[in-house]
């Protein structure tokens, strides 16, 4: 159904790479007041992703192996990934994500972040 939708938009991007600034603070967990101020700049390449009317759907590629019943796994290991390519996505176009996959090649699984 993703791949349809996919085919369906016109509009499909990939290997999209980004640089986005980030307050230090959301990585320096109770030394808000050494790094108070300080930005990091957050870079790396947004997989795929396409525009409907109504928003943006990306999709991240993954590789790794998913033993049975692993997907919650994968889904946590990567989840703050998506947030940040999600935020980026918007930055950049200016349109809001509306959905958010990770699609494994290990198994064709299709993971849906909420």
């Amino acid at each position: 159904d993703l791949g349809r939708r996919m085919c369906a938009s016109g509009k499909v991007y990939r290997e999209v790479p980004f640089c986005i600034e980030i307050d230090s603070s959301e990585f320096t967990d109770g030394l808000d007041d050494v790094y108070e101020g300080e930005i990091t700049l957050l870079q790396g390449v947004i997989d795929c992703f396409f525009e409907e009317d109504d928003g943006l759907v990306l999709i991240d590629y993954k590789t790794d192996y998913v033993p049975q019943g692993g997907e919650d796994m994968i889904k946590e290991r990567y989840k703050l990934q998506i947030e940040y390519y999600s935020r980026a996505l918007e930055k950049l176009t200016g349109k809001k994500v509306k959905e958010k996959y990770i699609y494994l090649f290990w198994n064709g699984n299709v993971l849906e972040f909420k």
